[in-house]
């Protein structure tokens, strides 16, 4: 199973759809925050390709959730967009909160992050569209035979 994690993609919807296009097929998209309303045309755009997706910093007051609890190819994947968790001042609270997911992903730094923080392994794309550094990217998650394997994607 092949997921694409997208990011603070911050109305620039053309940078997802360039990024799939080039990519070529996932089984799943992930949008993790900032914005929703791109989240909801990717999904539109790509009708066959299932999406989830949490709200961010650039929706407050959105009715929809701001985390989430999946399970895709046997791994549970926690979903938040990370500024409800302070991430930019740290990550221990956001390890904290779902040590018994196999993965939990984030945005909101507009920075790509993969490592492990009280044993808790984290992941951020990175943002699609508004990079704090560097070129814009996503992230890729396979899951084969009970693996999960984690990369970040450069546009």
């Amino acid at each position: 199973m092949r997921i694409i994690v997208f990011s603070d993609s911050h109305g620039r919807l053309h940078n997802c759809i360039d990024t799939l296009e080039q990519i070529g097929h996932v089984d799943h998209m992930i949008h993790l925050g900032d914005m929703q309303k791109d989240a909801s045309d990717l999904g539109t755009v790509f009708p066959d390709v299932p999406i989830t997706f949490v709200c961010g910093n650039g929706e407050i007051g959105a009715k929809e959730d701001y985390e989430k609890t999946i399970t895709l190819g046997g791994k549970r994947l926690f979903l938040c967009h990370g500024h409800r968790f302070h991430v930019k001042n740290g990550l221990s609270v956001l390890a904290a909160q779902a040590p018994e997911a196999d993965l939990v992903l984030f945005g909101h730094t507009h920075e790509p992050f993969d490592g492990f923080v009280d044993g808790v392994h984290l992941f951020n794309p990175g943002s699609i569209s508004l990079p704090a550094t560097g070129a814009p990217s996503c992230g890729i998650i396979d899951i084969n035979n009970g693996n999960l394997s984690v990369s970040h994607w450069t546009k």
